[in-house]
């Protein structure tokens, strides 16, 4: 059977905000475009054990914003992937929408977002390959930031998620979102989009243009 439980982390939590919000003034534009496998029951007979794994993966660490936080746990060895819920309370009566058995693939960190300022959040997550699934981690906390104002809302696209380097671009994107957020104290919330690609949502090229930008 998958060995999932002690060998997963503690989320690290912290906020932070500016003394000077600006005024923020909303315009049109667009997203930002930039150039369930079935496990079959497994019987006590023939589970096997998952060894450890050899080497420790890279934790990638960001701050929390206003409506999301990055999920960090550690990597089962032998796990192909991992399934994750994650609730508003301890004992995952109920979940956050789109936070429940949901597979995040072969990754140790996931941005969870869509999320209420000032709240606390717990999540766990549980380990799986062609065997079957692995029993739950512990329960891990974090808390998104406490400040009001701006809330940007980001969705990654497949080809995002998809890249060997998704939690570190993720992480990257969500430090610029809690930027922006700190400088405007106006309540709005607005969602975007972002990806990697050549052409526009539409199919269109994207010309010469190497990325588009917009609320």
């Amino acid at each position: 059977m998958l060995q999932v439980g002690s060998a997963f982390g503690q989320n690290v939590s912290r906020s932070g905000g500016s003394d000077k919000p600006a005024t923020f003034q909303p315009r049109a534009g667009q997203h930002i475009s930039v150039s369930e496998p079935e496990i079959e029951a497994i019987h006590p007979e023939e589970s096997e054990e998952i060894a450890p794994g050899e080497a420790p993966v890279p934790r990638v660490v960001m701050a929390p914003t206003r409506s999301s936080f990055l999920a960090n746990w550690k990597s089962v060895g032998g796990a192909t992937g991992y399934f994750m819920d994650v609730s508003d309370n301890a004992s995952f009566d109920s979940y956050v929408n789109g936070y429940h058995d949901l597979d995040v693939g072969q990754t140790t960190s996931r941005i969870v977002s869509g999320l209420s300022a000032g709240a606390t959040y717990y999540y766990r997550v549980r380990a799986y390959n062609s065997l079957g699934t692995g029993g739950e981690s512990e329960t891990m906390t974090a808390a998104t930031a406490i400040t009001s104002g701006l809330v940007i809302n980001p969705t990654f696209d497949s080809s995002i998620t998809s890249n060997p380097n998704s939690a570190a671009i993720q992480a990257t994107i969500t430090q610029a979102i809690a930027v922006y957020q700190s400088l405007f104290s106006n309540p709005i919330t607005i969602s975007i989009l972002f990806r990697y690609s050549t052409t526009m949502p539409s199919g269109g090229s994207m010309g010469t243009r190497v990325a588009l930008s917009g609320f």
